[in-house]
């Protein structure tokens, strides 16, 4: 038997992981555009990257 869904328990986190990134860095000339990024990505995971223009989401990518 199926436990019932729990919107406060994180599912995915018990999954194998398809992604771990640590500490991403990037810059665009002299700017600093991504400092110090880090995510892990579970099987079942959905993960979004939010922020202003400019704020380094497809740096990241």
């Amino acid at each position: 038997m199926n436990k019932p869904f729990d919107k406060n328990v994180n599912n995915a986190a018990t999954h194998a992981k398809y992604l771990s990134v640590w500490d991403i860095q990037a810059y665009y000339g002299e700017s600093y555009i991504v400092q110090g990024v880090s995510f892990d990505i579970h099987e079942g995971e959905i993960l979004a990257l939010l922020g202003r223009n400019g704020a380094g989401k497809t740096s990241t990518l």
